[in-house]
């Protein structure tokens, strides 16, 4: 059972795990609260995590923008070939 305690005005209250309420408090004695010292602390280094998804964002955003270009080029390239095609029409004589 895990058990966290909390201090509101100088009252100290016990909440367990599985209650989900904050009506359902007991007030407990200073005596009973013992300090939990940690085993092991860890500390983890983010530094790295955070530079690659910096990275990342960058190549999404550059990704869209390839994208963006590539699909004006596509409208550019079938806006030539309608071009092209009237103009073959309009000089070649029909038979």
């Amino acid at each position: 059972m895990i058990v966290v305690l909390f201090a509101s005005k100088s009252n100290y209250y016990m909440k367990k795990d599985h209650d989900s309420c904050c009506f359902n408090r007991k007030t407990i004695k200073t005596s009973k609260i013992r300090n939990v010292l940690p085993i092991k602390l860890v500390v983890q280094d983010t530094s790295q995590i955070d530079e690659l998804s910096k990275e990342l964002n960058s190549l999404k955003s550059q990704i869209k923008e390839k994208q963006n270009a590539l699909e004006l080029s596509k409208l550019a390239l079938s806006l030539c070939k309608r071009e092209l095609e009237k103009a073959k029409k309009a000089h070649i004589p029909s038979q």
